[in-house]
């Protein structure tokens, strides 16, 4: 299996977690994440992809010690904290809609989006989706942790940032 290494964790979730020694001890990691809804956590993107460092069993064991939806969005903050990806490259090509993650509505998006920000893509997302990046609570909490920023004014934007009509939120 995957070779993991154990590391100090918040302690309101778990003292220690299980993490995967190459993405850890890695020069450069890239978070490749494809564009997608999410039920918990509204979408799935940067910062949610991040979740994947985790071993097998352990996402399963985080979602339910996790409760609500605002704690396993506290739960992912903490997980991506462990190794911040260098660079996020969004596969965007073929995104998917409504009830994520197991939803099926598949949507023809044609873009690719990357950053070396993870707060500011998933605020990219988001607006794609319609969404204001404020109502997403791990983008809240990610802002209020100094792990990026989400307002217009802050993100540079080179191309289009074309809102998908209709998009369909979970």
């Amino acid at each position: 299996g995957l070779e993991a290494v154990e590391m100090d964790f918040h302690p309101e979730f778990m003292t220690k977690i299980s993490v995967s020694r190459a993405a850890i001890e890695a020069d450069l990691v890239i978070s490749v994440p494809k564009f997608k809804t999410h039920g918990l956590t509204i979408i799935t993107g940067a910062i949610k992809n991040s979740y994947g460092l985790l071993p097998g069993a352990q996402k399963a064991n985080l979602h339910c010690l996790s409760g609500t939806p605002y704690r396993f969005s506290q739960a992912l903050i903490e997980v991506f904290k462990l190794r911040v990806p260098d660079l996020f490259i969004v596969d965007a090509i073929l995104g998917m809609e409504g009830n994520g993650p197991a939803s099926t509505n598949l949507r023809q998006i044609d873009r690719i989006i990357a950053s070396d920000n993870a707060v500011a893509l998933d605020a990219v997302m988001a607006r794609m989706m319609g969404l204001a990046p404020e109502s997403v609570p791990f983008l809240q909490l990610a802002r209020q942790q100094g792990l990026g920023r989400f307002e217009d004014s802050e993100i540079t934007i080179i191309g289009e940032l074309k809102p998908i009509p209709d998009f369909k939120l979970p």
